[in-house]
C-alpha cells in the first residue's frame, strides 16, 4: 500500500502562505477603517465643536431698560438664559419627547424605526409629511448645519447626531436642545417662551402649557399662540394625547 509522501518544501509554505496573506489583508483593512475612524473624529472634533449647541443661531438683539434695570423695549431676537432638565417637572421635558421623538430615550442619535415609519406615512400619503429627524437630529441640524434639504445634508445631519450622542448624554442633549429650540415671534429657548407666552417660569409650566409649546416647534410661526389660537390649542390637544398614548400622562 501506498502512503502518502511528504510534500515538498515549496508546496508546504505555499500552504502556509495563503492562510497569512488573508491575515494580513485583515489587519490591513482594519487598520484603514481604524485610520478613517480617527480622520472622521479629528474632522468632526475641528467643524462641530461642541460648544455652538448651547447657543441659538440668533442675530444681535438690543434691549433698553429703565433706570431700575427694568426692560423696557427690545429690538430682534429673546433668548434667556438655557434650562437643565434635572431642573424640569418631567411633565415639561416629556411633553417634547412624546411629540418630537418618543423613542429618544433608547436610540444612539439616529432612529431607523422612525425613518421607517415616516418613510411609509409619506408613500402612503403621497407627499413629504414626516421627517423622521430625532431630537438629537434636530439639535444637530440648528446648531451646525443650514436649512437645504439635500441628501448630503442629510447624511451630514445623521453623522453629527452619533457624534452628540457619543459625546453627551441624554440629559445634556435634551436640555440643549431645550434651550436653542425657536419658538416663534423671534423668541428662542424654553425659558425666553415660557416667559413671553405664559409670563411664567419653566419650572412652572402647567401640562397644557407645556404641551402647547412643544407643539409650536414643528411649525413656530403657524403654531404659536398668537399667530393662530385655535390652531395652537388643536396641537396642544394632540401633544397631550401623545404623551397619554405613550403612558407620559
Amino acid at each position: 500500500m501506498r502512503t502518502n509522501a511528504p510534500q515538498p518544501l515549496p508546496a508546504r509554505l505555499a500552504a502556509h502562505r495563503r492562510p497569512l496573506t488573508r491575515r494580513r489583508g485583515a489587519s490591513r483593512l482594519a487598520a484603514a477603517a481604524a485610520a478613517g475612524i480617527l480622520l472622521l473624529l479629528l474632522w468632526l472634533a475641528v467643524t462641530t465643536p461642541l460648544s455652538r449647541s448651547l447657543h441659538p443661531p440668533v442675530s444681535p438683539s438690543l434691549t433698553l431698560v429703565s433706570a431700575e434695570g427694568e426692560p423696557i423695549a427690545r429690538s430682534g431676537s429673546i433668548v434667556e438664559p438655557a434650562v437643565a432638565v434635572h431642573d424640569l417637572p418631567a411633565q415639561v421635558w416629556l411633553s417634547f419627547v412624546a411629540i418630537e421623538d418618543r423613542r429618544f430615550l433608547v436610540h444612539p442619535g439616529v432612529d431607523a424605526r422612525g425613518l421607517a415609519r415616516a418613510a411609509w406615512h409619506n408613500l402612503r400619503a403621497g407627499e413629504v409629511r414626516e421627517g423622521g429627524s430625532t431630537i438629537t437630529q434636530q439639535l444637530a441640524k440648528t446648531a451646525f448645519l443650514d436649512s437645504s434639504r439635500t441628501v448630503g445634508r442629510k447624511l451630514r445631519e445623521m453623522l453629527i447626531a452619533l457624534w452628540l450622542e457619543l459625546w453627551l448624554g441624554k440629559e445634556d442633549i435634551l436640555s440643549r436642545y431645550l434651550s436653542t429650540a425657536y419658538f416663534g415671534n423671534d423668541v428662542y429657548g424654553l425659558r425666553a417662551a415660557a416667559r413671553y407666552y405664559f409670563d411664567v417660569e419653566p419650572q412652572a409650566l402647567r401640562v397644557e402649557q407645556a404641551a402647547m409649546l412643544a407643539g409650536m416647534v414643528k411649525a413656530p410661526s403657524r403654531l404659536n399662540p398668537t399667530a393662530d389660537p385655535e390652531a395652537a390649542a388643536m396641537r396642544m390637544r394632540l401633544v397631550l394625547a401623545a404623551m397619554a398614548d405613550i403612558g407620559y400622562m
